[in-house]
């Protein structure tokens, strides 16, 4: 099957009695360019585990495979059939499932990967994301294709409208780009909205990597109300440890975050001293 042609592919999943689901944001790519350039990105070492979430028909797979073998992350069974006789004799391994839950058990099981690549559905790539990100021992890179909002939002600089918790998140962990834009042409069916390609790359200094639960937390927190203060965000939280309004301007002093600024203005590494200094007035427990 010539997986650059949506007729071709169209032919395909009716043979196999299937097709793409809207409810799981399925767009299969049917650019061989672009195919070729997202794997060229990928940059996998001899030695090194690659997972692959999302593989569709294989149009990523069958370049992956060529570098050693990949274990494929896919929620619809109709596809996990058919990927299991494409590629049948070669070194892929299919775990089927949703796979915010079975990467977390995969990685229990086996290991974690050193890289990660994925066309990722446009519903469920921040959740996807987040739990590659949340992982005991995070993928040295991520190369996933994700629509353009979303890319904007990893790729947000502190104050901009698209900074989020998702950006902080990312941020804590990755250093990321956007190497380049994909048109909806580029995919089957045709998508109503442009996507991007992102590559992120773990960095060797992560943001309270001892502190990953309190620091998602505290992100959390001062990102719950957009609108209000960080000291107005984390003054009520008994829950995490803040007692009360002058201890919360005393924890935001000791981070250097202004008690008017609002999470947007807070950067990362911000994040990190004010989970340092919750963690320090509670004892240290995180």
């Amino acid at each position: 099957m010539n997986l650059d042609s949506p007729r071709d592919i169209t032919a395909a999943l009716r043979a196999a009695e299937i097709g793409p689901k809207k409810r799981w944001g399925q767009n299969f790519l049917v650019d061989g360019n672009v195919r070729r350039a997202i794997v060229a990105l990928v940059q996998r070492r001899a030695d090194e585990r690659l997972w692959e979430v999302g593989p569709g028909l294989g149009a990523l797979t069958e370049l992956l495979l060529a570098a050693g073998p990949v274990t494929a992350f896919e929620i619809d069974w109709g596809l996990v059939d058919y990927l299991q006789t494409a590629f049948a004799g070669t070194p892929l391994s299919i775990v089927a499932g949703d796979a915010v839950q079975t990467l977390r058990e995969e990685a229990i099981r086996t290991g974690a990967p050193d890289v990660a690549v994925g066309n990722l559905p446009y519903r469920s790539a921040a959740p996807i994301l987040s739990a590659l990100f949340e992982l005991e021992s995070p993928p040295r890179r991520i190369v996933a294709t994700v629509q353009k909002e979303m890319a904007d939002r990893l790729v947000a600089p502190v104050g901009n409208k698209q900074y989020s918790a998702f950006t902080v998140a990312a941020s804590a962990v990755y250093r990321v780009q956007r190497p380049f834009d994909v048109r909806p042409g580029c995919f089957y069916p045709v998508p109503e909205v442009v996507s991007s390609v992102v590559v992120l790359d773990r960095r060797p200094d992560p943001v309270c990597a001892d502190n990953r639960t309190l620091f998602r937390e505290v992100k959390d927190a001062l990102f719950a109300g957009r609108r209000k203060t960080v000291l107005n965000n984390l003054k009520g939280r008994t829950d995490l440890g803040v007692r009360d309004a002058d201890h919360a301007r005393a924890l935001l002093g000791a981070a250097g975050i202004a008690p008017t600024d609002r999470a947007e203005r807070v950067g990362v590494e911000a994040f990190g001293r004010l989970t340092e200094a919750l963690a320090a007035s509670r004892g240290g427990h995180a």
